[in-house]
C-alpha cells in the first residue's frame, strides 16, 4: 500500500511570500541604479556642452583681442561728423572721446551716443560703424529761443538759454562754434524765474516758464514777428504773462490760446496805425472788450519797424543758431 505525504500548502504559500519579499527590494534597487546612471550620463553630456560653449566664447574673445582689436585694418581712418547747428565738428569729436587710429571694432558706440547726448546743447545723436575704418556721427542740436540772466552776490552775470522744451543750457564758447555769431543778444529775456529752476542739462518745471516758451514759439510763427519783437517776458505774476516789446509796449497774455490772442494783438496794432498811434498797454487776458492804452508813434519806432519787416527772414534764421 502506497502512502503519499501531503504537501503543506501553508508552507508553500509562506515560502512563496518570503521569496517575493526577498526579490522585490532587488528590483527597486535596480531601477534606482538605472535612473541614477541615466541622470549621470545626462549631467556629463550637459557639462560637456557647457564646456564647449565656454571654450568657443574663449576662442572668439581671444580672436578678437589678438586680431580684430589690434588689426590695423580696423583702425579708424575717417570720422564723419555732421550737425544741423553750429557746433564745431572737432568739438563733437572731443566730446565723443574718439580719435583717428582707435579700433573701430572695439569702440562702444552706445557709450559715444550716451556721452554726446549728455551735452545740454545736443538733442539727439546717431552713431554708426562703417567697416572697415569709418565712424559716422550725426548730431541734432537744440535751438535756444529765450535766455535768462542771473546775477550773483558779487555782481557777476550768468547767461542761461532755453529751448522750446525748457531745456536749460549755457551759451557755447566762440571756440566751440564753426559759425560764431552773437545771436543770443536777440533772444527774448525771461524774468521772474527762480535760480532753483535753472539746472543745466535739465528741463524747467515751472508752468509759467513753459507757457512763456510756448508764447515765444507762437509769436515767431505769427504775423506780429515781422512787426515787432519780444524783449522780455515776465513770469512772476501768477496766471498771466507780461510781455515787453522793443517799442516798450506792455502786452498781457493769459497762459493759453496764444494764436487767438496774437490775432487780437494784430488787430489792435493795425487799428493803432490807422489812428496814428502805437500801443502803450494791451491786456489780452480779458476775453471781451480788451483794455488798451495808446501813445504817439515816434519816428524811431517807424524806422525800426520797417527794418524788422525787411530783415524778417534773417532774424528767424539767426535765432535758430545755437550760439
Amino acid at each position: 500500500m502506497l502512502f503519499f505525504k501531503k504537501k503543506n500548502k501553508g508552507n508553500i504559500k509562506g515560502n512563496s511570500r518570503r521569496e517575493i519579499i526577498r526579490l522585490e527590494p532587488q528590483n527597486v534597487f535596480g531601477r534606482k541604479q538605472r535612473v541614477q546612471q541615466a541622470a549621470l550620463i545626462w549631467a556629463i553630456r550637459l557639462l560637456g556642452f557647457v564646456m564647449i560653449i565656454i571654450f568657443a566664447v574663449f576662442v572668439v574673445d581671444f580672436f578678437k583681442r589678438t586680431y580684430l582689436y589690434k588689426s590695423p585694418i580696423y583702425a579708424i581712418k575717417y570720422i564723419d561728423i555732421k550737425t544741423d547747428g553750429v557746433i564745431l565738428p572737432d568739438q563733437i569729436r572731443r566730446w565723443a572721446g574718439v580719435s583717428v587710429g582707435d579700433n573701430l571694432i572695439a569702440l562702444d558706440i552706445s557709450r559715444v551716443k550716451r556721452d554726446l547726448e549728455l551735452i545740454p546743447m545736443i538733442k539727439s545723436v546717431s552713431v554708426e560703424k562703417v567697416l572697415p575704418a569709418t565712424l559716422r556721427i550725426r548730431v541734432s542740436e537744440r535751438t535756444p529761443i529765450a535766455k535768462v540772466l542771473m546775477t550773483d552776490g558779487l555782481g557777476t552775470e550768468t547767461v542761461y538759454t532755453l529751448d522750446d522744451s525748457g531745456q536749460v543750457m549755457v551759451p557755447l564758447h566762440y571756440t566751440q562754434m564753426s559759425v560764431p555769431s552773437p545771436t543770443n543778444d536777440n533772444l527774448p529775456v525771461i524774468i521772474g524765474i527762480g535760480r532753483a529752476d535753472l539746472r543745466i542739462g535739465y528741463r524747467v518745471s515751472s508752468p509759467q516758464v513753459l507757457a512763456a516758451l510756448r508764447l515765444i514759439v507762437a509769436f515767431e510763427r505769427s504775423e506780429m514777428s515781422g512787426l515787432t519783437s519780444i524783449k522780455t517776458v515776465d513770469v512772476s505774476y501768477p496766471g498771466i504773462l507780461q510781455v515787453t516789446t522793443d517799442e516798450e509796449s506792455k502786452i498781457i497774455f493769459s497762459p493759453d490760446q496764444f494764436e487767438i490772442q496774437l490775432r487780437r494783438w494784430r488787430m489792435a496794432y493795425d487799428y493803432g496805425r490807422q489812428i496814428g498811434k502805437s500801443l502803450a498797454t494791451l491786456d489780452l487776458s480779458v476775453a471781451n472788450y480788451v483794455p488798451a492804452t495808446w501813445k504817439e508813434i515816434s519816428s524811431l519806432n517807424t524806422i525800426n519797424t520797417n527794418q524788422k519787416t525787411q530783415t524778417k527772414p534773417q532774424t528767424r534764421t539767426a535765432r535758430k543758431k545755437n550760439a
